[in-house]
């Protein structure tokens, strides 16, 4: 049993970038650091979130002027507001992840770019000569 705790331990370490490789890159670990970061948002953000929605709900639901509103509707109009309300946030922080992705996906391209620029003519003469 130890052997597969330590496994599974190993392999996270590994896929959130703590094994001290020193061949993974800077993007990687920027990657790495982003997703922990809007996990840790989402998961603080989102009770908090729904309970500031369902605050603003029941709020809305008393000052409404109808004389008598049923316990039902004032429940699932909290519940609609705090499902809603995280549906939004989760939205946003994917859309903050694809953007990061996307730029740390620039940066990495355009570092091996710069790479193959250094090595890439070497290389071209290397087979040139050989043909």
């Amino acid at each position: 049993m130890r052997e597969f705790e330590a496994s599974v331990t190993a392999r996270l370490a590994r896929r959130l970038g703590l094994d001290r490789n020193p061949l993974r890159r800077r993007t990687d670990r920027m990657a790495v650091r982003l997703t922990v970061v809007l996990v840790v948002v989402f998961l603080a953000g989102a009770p908090l979130l729904s309970i500031t929605a369902v605050g603003w709900a029941g709020r809305a639901a008393a000052t409404e002027q109808q004389a008598v509103r049923a316990w039902d509707q004032v429940v699932a109009r909290e519940t609609a507001a705090a499902v809603i309300a995280v549906a939004t946030l989760g939205t946003v922080l994917l859309c903050l992840a694809w953007a990061g992705r996307w730029v740390i996906d620039r940066r990495r391209l355009a570092a091996w770019a710069a790479a193959w620029d250094a090595v890439g003519p070497k290389w071209t003469r290397r087979f040139r000569s050989l043909g």
